[in-house]
C-alpha cells in the first residue's frame, strides 16, 4: 500500500467509525463511578445513549472520552496531509511523517512493520 493509500484508508476508517458511534458528546457521570477492590472503576456515557459499556477502569474510561475527543482533529490531519500534497504531485503523495505514523496506527499497521516508501 502506498503511504497516499494509507492515507486514505485510515481517514475512511474514521469516517466510518464516526458515522457508526454514538455522537458524543462522552462523559463519565459521578454517579457512576465506584471502586471495587481498591480499584476506581467508571461508566462512559453519551449524550445519545445511557451506558456505552460495562464498569471498567477508571482510566480506561478516561481515556476513551479523551479520544474520543480527538477524532475530527485527526481527521483534519489525514486530510490536510492529502489535500496539501497531492495537490502538489501527480501520482503518490509526498507525505508528512507524523500524518502516515498516525495513519498507521489508525489501519492497525505496526510502526516496526510498515512498509517502505517503495512498497
Amino acid at each position: 500500500m502506498t503511504p497516499c493509500e494509507e492515507l486514505k484508508a485510515a481517514r475512511a476508517r474514521l469516517e466510518e467509525l464516526r458515522a457508526k458511534a454514538d455522537p458524543g458528546p462522552w462523559g463519565i457521570e459521578a454517579d457512576d463511578y465506584a471502586v471495587e477492590d481498591g480499584t476506581e472503576l467508571a461508566i462512559v456515557h453519551s449524550s445519545e445513549m445511557a451506558d456505552i459499556g460495562n464498569w471498567m477502569g477508571l482510566e480506561s474510561a478516561k481515556l476513551i472520552v479523551a479520544l474520543h475527543r480527538t477524532i475530527d482533529t485527526q481527521m483534519s490531519i489525514l486530510t490536510e496531509a492529502l489535500d496539501d500534497y497531492e495537490a502538489v504531485l501527480v501520482g503518490d503523495c509526498a507525505y508528512p511523517p507524523l500524518a502516515l505514523r498516525l495513519a498507521r496506527s489508525i489501519n492497525g499497521v505496526s510502526q516496526q512493520e510498515t512498509p517502505t516508501d517503495s512498497d
